[in-house]
């Protein structure tokens, strides 16, 4: 047995012989009532689980389409700058067929 079980034996040992706490011990009345309150309170007024995952989904959605309407804007600038030619393509094609 190595110095790492031996340690881990007794740490074990020692948490199996500690004592066990009160279950007994409940909140009073109180701040049992008030915490109950707050509860019934947030999900009357729609913040739950689901109103938070719709919001969560609608601010996804409206930064996607921000980025979507950014991108198409930034392309057709591009579109736009470049002047047409008409035998771009085949001067390209001839470019490439001479280097070869």
């Amino acid at each position: 047995m190595n110095d790492l079980d031996h340690r881990l034996g007794r740490l074990l040992r020692n948490a199996a012989s500690a004592p066990v706490p009160a279950a007994s011990a409940t909140l009073p009345f109180a701040v049992e009532a008030r915490v109950l309150a707050a509860w019934r309170a947030g999900r009357a007024d729609g913040s739950g689980e689901i109103a938070a995952l719709l919001r969560f989904f609608r601010y996804g959605f409206a930064c996607a389409c921000a980025v979507a309407i950014v991108a198409v804007g930034l392309s057709w600038r591009g579109v736009q700058s470049e002047a047409t030619d008409e035998f771009a393509l085949t001067n390209a094609e001839m470019n490439v067929a001479m280097l070869r």
